[in-house]
């Protein structure tokens, strides 16, 4: 049986810890990952218009498919620590904008009247909210 066929060359993994979390990681990521495609066609479909929304979504599909990558080498393979770093950090890139596009999803709905975009008032405000000192009191 190849390694493919599941943990360990098995199906059901055995009663090992590390075992336990490997299997546990791969059925999530095959749960997860068409859920992630979904959220991207629906809501480049439906909410196109409010970018906060639409765009994150679709901008962590090819980091989606590299962890998908990463994963299938590592199974096969194995992956030296470097490549290990950049498959945990697209991980997290994919992580940060599906919370990122569910935050922004919810506080639309919330108020349909926030603005599509993160813009500031004038050119020199995001400066000045840098530079404003804050108070503890």
């Amino acid at each position: 049986m190849s390694r493919l066929a599941g943990c360990y060359g098995r199906i059901v993994p055995p009663p090992q810890v590390n075992a336990m979390i490997e299997y546990a990681h791969r059925l999530v990521a095959a749960l997860t990952s068409p859920f992630i495609l979904a959220a991207a066609i629906v809501s480049w479909r439906r909410a196109r218009s409010i970018s906060l929304v639409s765009r994150p979504p679709v901008i962590a599909i090819p980091f989606l498919l590299a962890v998908i990558a990463f994963g299938a080498l590592a199974v096969l393979r194995g992956l030296p620590r470097g490549l290990a770093a950049v498959d945990l950090g697209s991980a997290l890139i994919v992580l940060a904008l599906m919370m990122a596009a569910t935050a922004a999803a919810a506080a639309h709905r919330a108020n349909p009247d926030l603005p599509d975009r993160l813009r500031s008032a004038t050119r020199g405000s995001r400066w000045e909210h840098w530079a404003r000192p804050t108070s503890c009191w």
